[in-house]
């Protein structure tokens, strides 16, 4: 949840392999199902900032991956599964945890800051300085939360706003450099 939306992108980019692996489910892998961590991802999202557009998300999702395709071994766990997700979500997100003295992962991870709100209110403060900037550059989570978001809300714009970002962690790492 460090980059919001820009997450459950990344995630797809990198789970979208098929439905062979997309429904593939290893009793020893401790990562639940590829079908159902993208979802778990738009439920975060849902549960962190409202509707958006991981919902739409959600519906390609299933579309492309009906849940009829998956084997019948992991068809039932998925259906039972997705039904709990925003409940589920909101647990992981928001109960406390004894390991974080008490606290929710949410008090160590702020999604508020990440919300398509605050990253285009930050895109819009900065404007052309947001990838330039040294000021900026101390932001670098959300600027990479930010170009995610983007890169989900407009896909035909991916190679355009992936390339920006390459150019800005290519001058913070020179930056840093000297």
């Amino acid at each position: 949840m460090n980059t919001g939306y820009a997450s459950v992108v990344a995630l797809a980019d990198v789970i979208d392999a098929g439905p062979e692996h997309v429904f593939m489910w290893e009793q020893s892998d401790p990562h639940p199902v590829a079908w159902i961590r993208a979802l778990l991802g738009t439920a975060m999202c849902r549960v962190s900032f409202g509707p958006g557009p991981w919902d739409a998300f959600e519906q390609r999702w299933a579309a492309r991956y009906p849940l009829g395709e998956a084997p019948a071994n992991v068809r039932r766990l998925l259906n039972d599964s997705q039904g709990a997700l925003d409940k589920l979500a909101s647990e992981i997100l928001n109960r406390p945890y004894r390991a974080f003295g008490g606290r929710p992962l949410t008090a160590w991870i702020d999604p508020r800051q990440v919300s398509p709100t605050a990253l285009l209110e930050m895109e819009r403060d900065a404007g052309a300085a947001l990838y330039v900037s040294p000021y900026w550059a101390r932001q670098g989570l959300r600027i990479v939360a930010l170009t995610g978001y983007r890169v989900g809300v407009r896909p035909d714009a991916a190679a355009e706003m992936l390339t920006r970002q390459q150019q800005w962690m290519e001058g913070a790492a020179a930056a840093l450099r000297n």
